[in-house]
């Protein structure tokens, strides 16, 4: 699961958490039909997905590997500080001005 990307990750939380819920609602005890309804669950997710017509859960490309990132991360130096460009926005401009 750590090389799935973020639509992925979603599509997935997505089926576990209404997979869960139908469980809940429909009383469903035993496994064999919790399975089943984990099954119902999944193909309707990926029916939905279909149909919306973006890229299949199967043919999203495989997010970097985390070790990958960790190595990227810890070469990069640190910044404590937001340019101009990235902060537009996020402070007032006095705040941006008084600082520079």
């Amino acid at each position: 699961m750590d090389r799935m990307n973020t639509t992925e990750l979603a599509a997935n939380q997505f089926r576990m958490t209404h997979t869960r819920e139908k469980l809940k609602l429909e009383k469903i005890k035993n496994q064999r039909d919790a399975m089943e309804t984990h099954e119902m669950v999944g193909r309707e997710v990926r029916a939905a997905i279909a149909k919306i017509g973006v890229t299949m859960p199967e043919n999203i490309p495989p997010a970097e590997p985390i070790k990958n990132v960790e190595k990227r991360l810890k070469k990069k130096k640190s910044v404590l500080e937001l340019d101009d460009k990235d902060a537009a926005g996020l402070v007032p401009k006095t705040v941006l001005l008084e600082n520079s």
